[in-house]
């Protein structure tokens, strides 16, 4: 069973798959500039159609949908509260150092933080209860129109955002989601649209999570948060 500690890394090498594939450059799916950079170098591989078994038509030739099956999702997900220590970025920089997403832009008011905290925590919260609408409903458009450009033709016409993630992620262990969604914001970095929250894991170490304001709202701008090294 994958770790806490490893989660992060699995979903980040699924995170360089999508940008892979599908080429994006957009600045809400990547760090700033002077940030860690996303490793793309890993091409998608498009999954083998299983062959039709002798006298079995192809489902596009027999008429039927040949769509990936929508996933079972609860009806009720609703994201707890929670309650972050803050405290800023300071506490996260490091002697001699890369700390650049620590040093980036300024940090906001409270109820900034608060707000970008928060959808912060629902996304975590909605893919630990396997509510995959619900967690594309907190990711920025440009991260769930890349899932479904990038991996969409991988998984039948039509799929969804909330059927990649779903095809992504279905598979990590529940305990694994429920631990990885256990974080602790200490800080959160803004300049213009863009953002940094900071925050401890269940592990006790730090990681940071790309952020984009949409609309006047913030959104998660990547599927996986990154070690902060």
């Amino acid at each position: 069973m994958p770790t806490v500690r490893a989660l992060p890394a699995i979903l980040l090498a699924l995170a360089a798959l999508i940008l892979g594939g599908c080429g994006s450059s957009s600045s809400t799916t990547t760090s700033s500039s002077s940030g860690p950079a996303a490793d793309t170098s890993t091409p998608v591989q498009p999954q083998q159609e299983k062959q039709p078994q002798v006298g079995q038509e192809p489902a596009a030739a027999a008429g039927q949908d040949n769509r990936h099956p929508a996933p079972e999702e609860p009806s009720d997900f609703a994201p707890p509260t929670h309650h972050d220590s803050g405290g800023g970025a300071k506490q996260f920089e490091t002697g001699g150092g890369d700390n650049s997403i620590q040093e980036f832009g300024a940090e906001p008011s409270s109820e900034e933080f608060d707000e970008a905290a928060g959808t912060f925590h629902a996304f975590l919260d909605a893919r630990a209860a396997r509510a995959w609408a619900a967690a594309c409903e907190r990711l920025a458009p440009q991260v769930s129109e890349s899932l479904v450009e990038g991996l969409g033709s991988t998984r039948g016409a039509g799929s969804s955002c909330a059927e990649i993630l779903a095809g992504l992620t279905g598979a990590v262990p529940a305990a694994t989601l429920r631990e990885a969604a256990v974080a602790d914001v200490g800080a959160f970095r803004v300049e213009g649209e863009r953002g940094f929250i900071i925050f401890r894991g269940a592990d006790g170490q730090p990681y940071f999570m790309p952020m984009a304001r949409q609309g006047g709202r913030w959104k998660v701008a990547a599927i996986a948060p990154s070690p902060l090294l």
